[in-house]
């Protein structure tokens, strides 16, 4: 909707400017990707959102290795709540934002700042389903599984290119100005189920930590005050009725005794917090993770800048700019493009998951990338429709086989250092 959205917010001057000016806007928000992987990695590995019962756990008489998984889940999914979040509030302002006619530049401003806020909330989801995917599955099926999170996310460009599509259809004489709202809208249908369901994982989970903490709370309670314990269980070790009340008064919230073991947790808690180093700053001062760090973002930025190439820059061009072929035709060969990557991607990760080392694929896939992406680009300059199709097939097909490794790699690049993993 780049042409749309430009004649939308920008003077009818020249068509060509409008949607440039769109297309770097829009290019702020993949831009500022790594800032919000920063931000809400920081939340997810320093467990900033713990939630009060995850803040003052301290069960020295449990298992150590439980404890720390329960609250790393928690931390990882309640940051990925809040990335979701944070990207549903500036597409519901879209929705409803004046455009360049009602309100002048202030529409313009008002279109960067929203994009600044997509993209920030936007760089903590990608990283946030991978962890959650990988982490929780087998070795032998990591590589289909951070696949099948690839194939959802492309699966979103497909459903909102078939949006514009029948949106363009429905509208075709371009009488609607505001039909470049719709897909916004559509969005956000998708969006508020996938905040539904995070939010009732984050609530299992607090359940979880709730029911870990008051099965090793009596011993605590018992360590803590042993003396009175003693003293009183001696004199009511025959009344059950004794013995009930005794251990309601230890779990009861309202007694001065639970809040002063929670307080004193609680304190412990934060002091903790305080010697924790952010965690950007812990992977620059190993350089190892450095170097790690490096190479991921080389190989990622090179795949996801391929992949923009081919779905963005490509239709756009051989029809808004060249005029090879009609905006209506542009918008089919992207689905199918996007549809034939999506099942490249999915075999590609079963086939990672046959042949380790899932990194083969991946280099197998920049080599593909490397060689096939300035044919494409020549392809454009026949001005041959076939020709340019069948490139962007070739092309959707070596990324695919790229990119299908690439969740899986990410996160156990990362898994042996679970304070820095998300954000790394």
């Amino acid at each position: 909707m780049s042409p749309e959205i430009g004649a939308a917010f920008f003077p009818k001057e020249n068509a060509q400017k409008q949607l440039l000016y769109t297309l770097l806007i829009f290019s702020m928000s993949f831009i500022l990707h790594p800032l919000g992987a920063l931000i809400f990695g920081e939340i997810a590995d320093n467990g900033h959102l713990n939630s009060s019962m995850a803040q003052v756990l301290n069960l020295n008489k449990c298992s150590e290795k439980e404890e720390n998984r329960i609250s790393r889940n928690l931390n990882r999914t309640r940051a990925l709540l809040l990335s979701f979040v944070s990207a549903l509030l500036p597409t519901l302002v879209l929705v409803f934002l004046p455009d360049y006619n009602s309100i002048g530049k202030s529409s313009q401003y008002l279109l960067v700042a929203l994009r600044v806020l997509q993209g920030i909330a936007v760089g903590g989801q990608s990283p946030g389903c991978h962890v959650l995917a990988i982490t929780t599955s087998k070795f032998q099926n990591r590589g289909f599984r951070g696949s099948l999170c690839h194939a959802v996310a492309t699966l979103g460009y497909l459903l909102a290119n078939a949006v514009v599509a029948v949106v363009r259809h429905v509208d075709s004489d371009g009488e609607w100005e505001g039909h470049w709202r719709v897909p916004f809208f559509v969005s956000i249908l998708f969006l508020l189920p996938m905040i539904a369901w995070l939010y009732d994982v984050v609530n299992s989970t607090e359940q979880e930590l709730t029911a870990l903490y008051v099965r090793h709370y009596s011993d605590e309670a018992d360590e803590d005050d042993s003396s009175r314990d003693l003293s009183e269980s001696s004199s009511k070790s025959t009344d059950i009725h004794s013995v009930r009340d005794d251990f309601v008064r230890q779990v009861d919230p309202r007694s001065k005794f639970f809040q002063n073991l929670m307080y004193r947790r609680r304190a412990r808690a934060l002091e903790r917090q305080r010697n924790k180093k952010l965690a950007i700053k812990t992977i620059f001062k190993d350089r190892s993770l450095t170097q790690k760090l490096l190479g991921h973002t080389m190989t990622v930025g090179i795949l996801t800048a391929s992949f923009n190439l081919l779905v963005i820059f490509v239709p756009l061009y051989i029809s808004e700019m060249t005029e090879i072929i009609n905006t209506r035709m542009a918008s089919v060969w992207t689905f199918i493009t996007l549809f034939f990557y999506i099942i490249v991607v999915l075999i590609s990760g079963r086939w990672n998951d046959s042949n380790p080392p899932r990194i083969q694929g991946i280099v197998l896939g920049m080599i593909g990338v490397i060689t096939v992406t300035p044919l494409m680009l020549l392809s454009i300059e026949t001005r041959v429709p076939s020709t340019i199709f069948f490139s962007m097939i070739v092309h959707a097909a070596v990324l695919a086989f790229g990119y299908s490794g690439c969740a899986s790699w990410q996160v156990e690049l990362w898994r042996k250092h679970p304070k820095v993993t998300y954000t790394g």
